[in-house]
């Protein structure tokens, strides 16, 4: 079994672990972490990387891929939405987690939802698994800079009211390890000549 194999299975046994294991309502140490982040004042800014993780990333990407004739690894990004949502959705219904907004005093910024399950972070996950996904169609330092703004869309729903803490812990752990494994299946799908390899900076 590859390295990517291995990592994809530690993170998502490592998703279920956290998805099984978190209280249903947040403790001490979460909360304040949460107050700490939402209660840090309105950054209108946050917007811009948080976009990073909205539905829109992976066919963005599968477009990219695409346009670089690389038809077969724009299939496999193309079908990481629908197992990431698939899951997410599940562990929604099966582990319910209220949003902050129910558990404690909430500052709610822009379009942060006070409806459905709040673990895991839809955001935090497709954030993830497009930044895997996009890393071998281009330069190292564009992978870079995505890499920092998945962490800041991660932190932005905190900061928005949206999810605590773990939730979106949950949704990289979820993210990265579909964004792995799918690498893996596109990387060696059957009949492939050649992997994308990164362009050159």
């Amino acid at each position: 079994m590859s390295g990517r194999w291995l990592g994809a299975a530690g993170l998502l046994a490592a998703y279920a672990v956290v998805a099984a294991r978190a209280p249903k309502v947040p403790g001490r140490r979460e909360r304040a972490v949460f107050e700490r982040v939402n209660d840090s004042g309105g950054q209108p800014w946050l917007r811009v990387p948080q976009q990073w993780g909205t539905p829109w990333t992976l066919p963005a990407v599968a477009a990219l891929a695409a346009v670089r004739r690389q038809g077969r690894w724009a299939v496999v990004v193309l079908a990481c939405l629908p197992v990431e949502k698939g899951i997410e959705v599940a562990t929604k219904k099966v582990r319910p987690r209220p949003r902050p907004l129910y558990v404690q005093p909430t500052v709610l910024r822009d379009d942060a939802p006070i409806e459905g399950g709040s673990m895991p972070s839809g955001h935090a996950a497709l954030s993830a698994c497009s930044t895997l996904m996009l890393a071998p169609l281009v330069p190292r330092p564009v992978t870079a800079v995505m890499t920092a703004v998945v962490g800041l869309s991660a932190w932005t729903r905190v900061h928005q009211g949206a999810h605590e803490p773990v939730d979106v812990a949950a949704g990289l752990l979820l993210g990265s390890g579909i964004g792995l494994a799918a690498t893996e299946l596109g990387t060696h799908w059957p009949g492939r000549r050649q992997r994308p390899g990164p362009t050159v900076a």
